[in-house]
């Protein structure tokens, strides 16, 4: 380690403690909440569903400006960063040099969820550049290199691998990335064909016509795409053919006939952004009175949705009523 007044005199990354601009570099990876400006170095981050962050690798040669063969060669910039959070995984930075004393320094913070709670890590795309006061406008750095095994290499005022200890030669590499959490809901309800009356757990008569509506809706923060509703059906009911009708966004407020199939492989319902959702509504006719015993059955049908993120399902409990003398 060195100080600011007692620089080494030959190439070394990130290893002053009290640069005047940064402050301590061997602490050279930041995360902010980009939503709060909360700026983190140390400590664990905790990462919230839908929020957006920005990580920063700080870089200098603390080489003595001038020096003979004190520049940095070869100077790259790596990322690491896990695809899900479930719990506590780390975000770390790597700064490597062909001509450094020491080759390579690294830096890692923790990043933390509730167990119970993971979310996917998503890099926000185009958003990984290089920063210097050489360059204050920022060079675009190619994210597949910056998170790849080699790194990316960077520099001074150009992407060159040459870095100097000039004040004007220190800076930053900085991405965003989102915090997803991929979530949903479905219900179901029941209703004599023909009525507006909307329930769960009713009474029918035997032979009769039920109305059932199925709701998706996308409660994550990330799209959710080829959405398929499906419902099965108990023993003896059958499905009324041409009877499904979908209402979302893209229907101007209107229900419209859609394809058979909700009762048996499903029905791809398409994408969903957050917070969007989409009904469909189908007739199926109950089992005729010589199927059923006298008085009450209870009956179960169940509609599922099913997403690249999983599968939930929401049953629906009728009763159907026969009659006898």
């Amino acid at each position: 380690m060195y100080t600011e007044h007692a620089r080494p005199e030959r190439a070394v990354l990130n290893s002053v403690t009290d640069n005047p601009r940064y402050g301590d570099e061997t602490s050279f990876l930041a995360v902010e909440d980009v939503s709060t400006g909360r700026r983190q170095t140390d400590g664990d981050v905790a990462v919230k569903p839908g929020r957006t962050y920005e990580a920063s690798i700080f870089f200098r040669n603390d080489a003595v400006p001038g020096t003979r063969a004190g520049a940095s060669t070869g100077t790259r910039a790596r990322a690491q960063l896990p695809a899900t959070v479930q719990g506590r995984e780390r975000i770390s930075a790597l700064l490597q040099s062909d001509s450094a004393a020491v080759p390579i320094v690294w830096k890692s913070l923790v990043l933390t969820t509730p167990a119970d709670q993971p979310v996917a890590i998503r890099i926000v795309p185009r958003s990984s550049a290089m920063f210097t006061k050489a360059t204050p406008a920022g060079l675009k750095l190619p994210a597949e290199e910056l998170f790849s095994e080699a790194g990316t290499l960077v520099g001074c005022s150009a992407r060159n691998g040459i870095v100097t200890g000039e004040e004007k030669c220190e800076g930053y590499v900085r991405f965003r990335f989102v915090a997803d959490q991929p979530n949903f809901v479905v219900s179901q309800t029941a209703t004599p064909a023909g009525s507006d009356r909307h329930d769960s757990g009713l009474r029918f008569e035997a032979e009769a016509r039920v109305t059932y509506t199925i709701r998706y809706r996308n409660t994550g923060t990330t799209q959710q795409d080829d959405v398929v509703l499906k419902e099965e059906l108990p023993d003896g009911f059958r499905y009324v053919r041409g009877s499904t009708s979908i209402y979302l966004s893209t229907t101007g407020g209107k229900w419209k006939k859609t394809t058979d199939g909700v009762a048996r492989s499903g029905i791809n319902v398409g994408s969903y952004a957050p917070g969007a959702d989409v009904y469909i509504r189908f007739t199926i006719l109950l089992p005729d009175r010589n199927s059923l015993k006298c008085g009450l059955t209870s009956t179960t049908s169940t509609a599922s949705a099913i997403t690249p993120n999983g599968m939930k399902s929401a049953p629906s409990v009728l009763l159907v009523e026969k009659k006898c003398a």
